[in-house]
């Protein structure tokens, strides 16, 4: 097993912090462990223990689809599939023994290829995408990553369910936990920085984070009989389960009209339910 300098994520963003301006987040990546942006799904319930539960295949499959449409847009610009090659791009689940907790890496956000994409960028800001991308799969970024109070939030989240799981515990344990916490937010914002500097990047996350979103939902959606769901840093409450469950897919809660000639380019009606229907602009592509 190969031994890596780096292995948590707090440890990877103490070392951007402390390297600041001058930090090279090539090199930096080749030292981490790819275990720091694993993704990781804890359910508890009725009928969920080491095995793996058929009905939530569906929703495996759909965030694994969420990351291959994050991928094809990166490389293509584009969220159709079609033409991508998935040589690339599968994905492992690993269902630890005598739990409920499944782990998923994707080969993507650790391949080195994956910096050609981004031509009209810096090496840095390629790589702040990457680290943006693959952070925003392991959960440490909301669907609204670009907003500093949305980081904030999510990292006061994932500060409190660890201070909780420490209130036993001396207080420096849980300085310490805030210091961690503070030092992921403040990478957070740096990698931002740097990578927002493209506008590209800008739309490369926003996209990998509501796809994500999306298939995270997707999991809790089929994940029935949970009382308990935990993923990608994400701990949805029995109240949030049931409305998720209830309604199989929302809506979105702002819509935006579209002018122009467009042409349909793909149908999708596996759901006799629900019909999805891409359009393409005629004339913007």
């Amino acid at each position: 097993m190969m031994s890596y300098e780096i292995n948590t994520i707090e440890e990877f963003c103490h070392r951007i912090n402390a390297q600041g301006d001058q930090c090279n987040f090539k090199e930096l990546m080749k030292s981490t462990s790819p275990s720091v942006f694993e993704c990781k799904i804890h359910i508890r319930g009725d009928g969920y223990d080491s095995s793996f539960p058929l009905q939530l295949m569906q929703g495996i499959d759909d965030l694994q689809t969420a990351v291959f449409r994050s991928y094809a847009f990166a490389a293509c610009n584009k969220l159709d599939l079609r033409g991508v090659h998935k040589d690339d791009l599968w994905m492992t689940v690993k269902v630890e023994k005598g739990s409920t907790v499944f782990t998923l890496t994707c080969a993507f956000l650790a391949i080195s290829g994956l910096a050609a994409m981004f031509k009209d960028m810096t090496t840095n800001q390629r790589w702040a995408t990457i680290i943006l991308i693959a952070m925003a799969f392991a959960g440490y970024l909301g669907s609204d990553w670009h907003s500093s109070e949305r980081s904030a939030d999510v990292e006061e989240q994932r500060l409190l369910t660890q201070a909780r799981e420490t209130a036993e515990k001396e207080q420096t344990e849980r300085e310490r936990i805030k210091a961690n916490s503070a030092a992921v937010s403040e990478a957070i914002q740096s990698l931002t920085r740097i990578a927002t500097e493209n506008p590209r990047a800008t739309s490369i996350v926003e996209a990998t984070s509501k796809n994500l979103a999306y298939g995270t939902e997707s999991v809790v959606r089929n994940a029935k009989g949970a009382s308990f769901i935990e993923a990608r840093g994400q701990t949805f409450s029995q109240t949030e389960i049931e409305t998720i469950q209830k309604h199989p897919e929302a809506q979105p809660t702002v819509s935006h009209p579209l002018q122009g000639i467009f042409r349909i380019v793909q149908i999708n009606s596996e759901n006799h339910e629900l019909w999805k229907i891409q359009l393409k602009n005629v004339k913007t592509n």
